[in-house]
């Protein structure tokens, strides 16, 4: 609701912590967060690095408002700051918090999505819409966020490098993005 995730950052910024609001009207992210990816000007268009060409691709679409609707809130909380399991208790019943899917590597990384709303929900919805059989469905993931999509798919593809318990939930593993990953999972399905 959006009073919800009025109030939610807030919270975060009495943790110290960075986030970006991510959902189809845009990207609502803090001001900490862009500076992660521009080295600290907090415009898109001047982001150093490895980072540069997402800062460049995301620029159009950021906003400073809070959103009034969202799919999801990645956080970052610095070192020190409350475990994941705190966080998650302080936003139960209105979000649901996985681990997040990026480690920034100056925090703990976590995601807020709705409660009953995940990937799996997503990919049941969208094979619903097509007239799909979620049998005849493929997902590919690696990392928590991606758990319950790679469990409903017809066939759950774990990306090489995902954490064990990420591949424990997939039918197949491929290798690493990097490695072509993509494409190889695609050949071993006979889709490509």
């Amino acid at each position: 609701p959006a009073d919800v995730t009025a109030s939610t950052p807030d919270y975060l910024r009495g943790l110290g912590a960075a986030w970006v609001w991510q959902g189809p009207a845009g990207i609502h992210p803090s001001a900490s967060f862009m500076q992660g990816f521009t080295g600290g000007s907090g415009d898109a268009a001047g982001a150093p690095g490895d980072w540069d060409e997402y800062a460049r691709t995301v620029a159009p679409h950021l906003h400073t408002s809070v959103p009034t609707t969202s799919a999801k809130c990645t956080f970052v909380v610095p070192p020190g700051g409350p475990s994941l399991e705190e966080v998650a208790r302080r936003v139960a019943g209105h979000f649901t918090l996985i681990a997040g899917s990026v480690d920034s590597g100056v925090g703990t990384t976590g995601e807020l999505i709705p409660v009953g709303v995940d990937k799996g929900v997503g990919l049941v919805r969208v094979a619903e819409a097509l007239g799909v059989p979620l049998a005849d469905t493929v997902a590919l993931g690696d990392s928590d966020n991606d758990l319950e999509m790679l469990r409903v798919a017809g066939v759950g593809v774990a990306m090489g490098g995902a954490a064990p318990h990420v591949r424990a939930a997939a039918n197949l593993v491929t290798a690493p993005l990097e490695e072509d990953g993509l494409a190889k999972a695609f050949a071993t399905l006979g889709l490509v």
